[in-house]
């Protein structure tokens, strides 16, 4: 089952003017199985997500778009970091950059509890999506955007679903530029098409 989080890019905009999607920033959940979830974005929704009930002990996946703050400054305030039963292994990091941003906000300046005293068991470094997955009967594919950084879209496919999840896509004006066509091959036929452009 997959659940929206947050939506909204660039910061939080709580209040009644956007009750009805949200006002936290982009994150997105799929539930695997019972102790297994797979989290797209760590935007300040996570904090939400953070507050639900989950089965233990617990495996957090993460796949991150890119790191621009709006992306993982619901991280600090996830729950389940200080949960020694909980699992959390950031998927796509080659050479520990997505986790080194991530964590780096956590420096006792940024924000007052350092990497240091999280109690889950944190995996940094590249992972390779597919072993991760296998178990799940889950395929992911991943697309390089068109967004200032690095930036990436993700495909999830399992019998029940197919989804692709592009957020912060910059589209190049020319609707028949090879650009368009890559991006549009990357979608075509998904179930569900989450995207923000």
């Amino acid at each position: 089952m997959m659940h929206f989080w947050g939506v909204r890019g660039s910061i939080p905009t709580p209040g009644s003017e956007t009750a009805r999607y949200g006002g936290n920033t982009s994150c997105i959940s799929l539930s695997l199985d019972e102790t297994h979830t797979l989290v797209l974005d760590a935007g300040s929704g996570l904090r939400v997500l953070g507050q639900q009930t989950f089965a233990k002990p617990h495996v957090f996946y993460f796949l991150l778009s890119h790191v621009h703050w709006d992306h993982i400054q619901g991280f600090p305030f996830f729950r389940p970091i200080m949960d020694p039963d909980v699992k959390i292994i950031f998927l796509n990091d080659e050479g520990a950059t997505v986790s080194d941003a991530v964590l780096g906000q956590m420096d006792g300046v940024r924000f007052p509890i350092t990497r240091n005293e999280l109690k889950a068991n944190i995996v940094c470094g590249s992972q390779d999506y597919q072993s991760a997955f296998d178990l799940f009967g889950v395929t992911c594919t991943e697309v390089n955007m068109l967004h200032e950084g690095a930036c990436f879209g993700f495909r999830v496919t399992r019998d029940d679903g197919d989804w692709v999840y592009m957020t912060d896509n910059e589209l190049p004006a020319d609707v028949q530029s090879d650009e368009m066509h890559r991006l549009v091959d990357f979608t075509s036929s998904a179930d569900v098409l989450i995207h923000d452009a």
